[in-house]
């Protein structure tokens, strides 16, 4: 097989990011480093920060993929943005389950080389992670280390279900392979979890506009 000798300028696939690092996993996805437990206080998505930055909030991207794949396609130039925040809950491009699986994989794989991205650039990351159904088991943890903080969204979880029913047995899962030290939860917390000791809970924007709408 060839070499993938690219130029930088042409590397669509980020690999530069992450030279001579190790990436001994099932997909070779990037080996992050261990992330300690945070102090979080205030998330904002990606797209509400880019527009009025808060320099006490956490950034996440538990939004719609279009409003954050500039920041895959040119990395580099939302960085001196991403530094403004507290910190960074990684990106997470979507792994459905009536997708392709190639396409989950991809997914898989941009989201923990922009993580890797981050921690080289020293900005201050929560992981995020995701699951689709239980084949993604095998692989979607892959390059967390173990008892790192990880953040997770219920957003979609509540469509049928058996969306609800995959999200909390991948839960489950993630907590017995990563074990994590903390788990910051953006969106409503399911029933089953809510005794999760480790789990730290914020509403998604759309529940905290119309939270904010009531009270008006």
């Amino acid at each position: 097989m060839k070499s993938s000798n690219i130029s930088h300028k042409r590397n669509t696939f980020k690999t530069y990011y992450f030279e001579n690092e190790d990436t001994n996993n099932k997909f070779n996805f990037p080996t992050l480093d261990y992330v300690k437990p945070q102090k979080v206080q205030n998330i904002l998505p990606f797209n509400i920060f880019k527009t009025n930055p808060d320099k006490n909030s956490w950034i996440h991207f538990f939004i719609d993929d279009y409003q954050f794949e500039r920041v895959w396609q040119q990395p580099t130039q939302y960085i001196n943005l991403l530094k403004q925040a507290d910190g960074v809950i990684t990106t997470d491009f979507s792994m459905y389950i009536d997708m392709p699986k190639a396409l989950q994989i991809y997914n898989c794989y941009r989201n923990r080389a922009l993580a890797r991205y981050f921690q080289k650039e020293g900005i201050n990351i929560i992981t995020a992670v995701g699951w689709s159904d239980r084949d993604s088991f095998s692989w979607c943890f892959d390059g967390i280390a173990y008892g790192s903080a990880v953040a997770i969204s219920s957003n979609g979880c509540y469509n049928n279900p058996e969306a609800k029913t995959n999200f909390i047995e991948g839960f489950y899962k993630m907590l017995e392979i990563i074990n994590p030290c903390q788990v910051i939860f953006v969106g409503k917390v399911p029933d089953e979890l809510k005794d999760i000791y480790v789990i730290q809970s914020f509403p998604n924007f759309s529940e905290k506009f119309a939270k904010h709408i009531e009270k008006e």
